[in-house]
């Protein structure tokens, strides 16, 4: 069985020395979830389903909708404690550009919509050059405050952290840096990013939580990916599993919080059971297909 609480040592807001945070390795993500009852009813089936990390964004517009469902789960029909949910929100690019104060307003509107105390995350949604330090400043005094218990980063490259680093270590009033829980980023077969991992993940002991995880292609991406799909597709012939059980396992097996979104019910549940062995997957990132598809022949023969 899955093990689907990740474990990470972090500083967090309420205690500055490294403390155990728990989070679900499974996110459902809200965008594009609907901003009505239907919406309502498909996050409380997520619930239901088992998924207790939800990944929200003040642009995805239906943040109330996710609160009413948590509320239900919560208070109603009592399904599911607070403290077991992992809640994340995002600040927008535009909210970043009118400043600090504006910044806390969109973390207090959140706040209101999901009509929870409190964020167990709250991400940078981009690096709005020139905007997004002052924004993680903010986020910090937010995070200090209890408002937000970790501080996340979302689609930053090495050059912006490093920018993050640098401006935070100028300020002499700033006393305390919380260094990112988790970096949000694309990622997937398709869109393998070993330096991103190596900078992060490795040298920075930031978690990576893989968006658009299930994407069969890579964003801007002009490479033919046919044959890496092939693959997958065989390799979830042969395991008796999905396609998108294929790329989440693949996701978790790297250590990544993985993003995954559906409204029907039966994918939701599917989606969560990502077991078997799976490291036949890590033949496309390196492009071997000629070896991945001969072992896969061997176990063909091995298994008939």
């Amino acid at each position: 069985m899955i093990i689907e609480i990740l474990k990470h040592l972090a500083a967090t807001a309420t205690q500055k020395n490294e403390v155990v945070v728990n989070i679900p390795v499974l996110a459902f993500g809200m965008y594009k979830v609907p901003d009505n009852e239907d919406g309502v009813q498909i996050v409380l089936n997520a619930i239901h389903c088992g998924y207790r990390h939800f990944d929200s964004a003040s642009i995805y517009d239906n943040e109330e909708t996710l609160g009413k469902a948590l509320q239900t789960s919560i208070f109603k029909s009592k399904i599911v404690k607070r403290s077991e949910l992992f809640i994340a929100s995002k600040v927008w690019n535009d909210v970043q550009k009118d400043g600090r104060d504006a910044v806390r307003r969109s973390v207090e509107q959140s706040l209101k919509d999901l009509q929870t105390d409190y964020l167990d995350i709250c991400y940078i949604h981009w690096p709005i050059p020139g905007y997004f330090v002052e924004t993680y400043k903010e986020l910090i005094l937010l995070c200090n405050e209890g408002k937000i218990n970790s501080i996340g980063i979302s689609n930053f490259n090495k050059l912006d952290y490093e920018e993050l680093l640098s401006g935070i270590a100028k300020d002499e009033e700033l006393l305390d840096f919380i260094p990112p829980l988790i970096h949000q980023f694309e990622i997937s077969p398709f869109m393998y990013r070993p330096d991103m991992i190596q900078y992060f993940q490795n040298e920075h002991g930031i978690l990576i939580a893989a968006s658009k995880a299930l994407n069969r292609f890579g964003a801007g991406s002009d490479r033919d990916d046919t044959t890496s799909m092939k693959i997958i597709q065989d390799i979830a012939t042969l395991y008796s599993v999905t396609y998108a059980q294929i790329l989440i396992r693949w996701s978790y097996q790297k250590g990544f919080i993985v993003l995954s979104k559906t409204s029907n019910i039966l994918r939701m549940k599917e989606n969560r059971n990502i077991f078997g062995e799976m490291k036949l997957l890590d033949s496309i990132t390196t492009y071997n297909d000629v070896r991945i598809r001969e072992e896969l022949e061997v176990q063909r023969k091995m298994n008939s």
